[in-house]
């Protein structure tokens, strides 16, 4: 690792097996200002404590892991550009929009995730425009009701596919309670 770890704002750790980052890796990445971390292809299950000072990260590359709880509360505010596909992940943090909300480009095709209502916490991220999600034709999908989104348009923004599809939730609740006041 120290290799990798040299005066770069840019820091390579993948293909290499990583179970664990030390903690002092993380200090020599916060001493040289990375801002692009590559992570994929390692066995990581968490990140370290302290991994939320990398306040001038910005890219941040942890595809093909075994992460199964999505590390908001560790991650830096600062992060754009997060990569975390082919993990365990099924759930997401509700202070998701709090703890990223820099975040302009999310990928989390191929986790663990069973029901559309679990990505909600992706409609309070202020500045994400890309999210990319399991394809909904997909038999081995994790996601078991994406084919929903399809008449929201997942083909071309599943971001915009998702928000359609809570909206239209929440207005059928409404009217629902509207016509349950009514009757009443």
């Amino acid at each position: 690792i120290s290799n990798e770890l040299k005066t770069d704002s840019v820091v390579r750790l993948s293909h290499i097996n990583l179970k664990t980052l030390p903690m002092e890796a993380v200090t020599l990445m916060v001493t040289n200002n990375t801002d692009k971390l590559y992570m994929q292809k390692n066995k990581l299950e968490s990140l370290p404590d302290n991994f939320g000072k990398l306040n001038s990260l910005r890219l941040l590359d942890l595809k093909d892991n075994k992460i199964a709880a999505f590390p908001s509360a560790i991650l830096p505010p600062s992060v754009e550009i997060l990569d975390i596909s082919h993990n365990l992940i099924s759930d997401l943090d509700v202070s998701l929009a709090e703890t990223l909300p820099n975040l302009k480009y999310l990928n989390l095709k191929h986790n663990k995730f069973t029901s559309i209502n679990k990505l909600a916490p992706l409609l309070k991220l202020p500045r994400l425009r890309i999210l990319e999600l399991d394809e909904y034709d997909d038999p081995e999908t994790s996601i078991k009701d994406l084919t929903a989104l399809k008449e929201y348009g997942m083909d071309t923004d599943p971001l915009q596919a998702l928000r359609n599809y809570f909206e239209k939730k929440s207005l059928e609740k409404k009217t629902k309670n509207i016509r349950n006041t009514v009757n009443d």
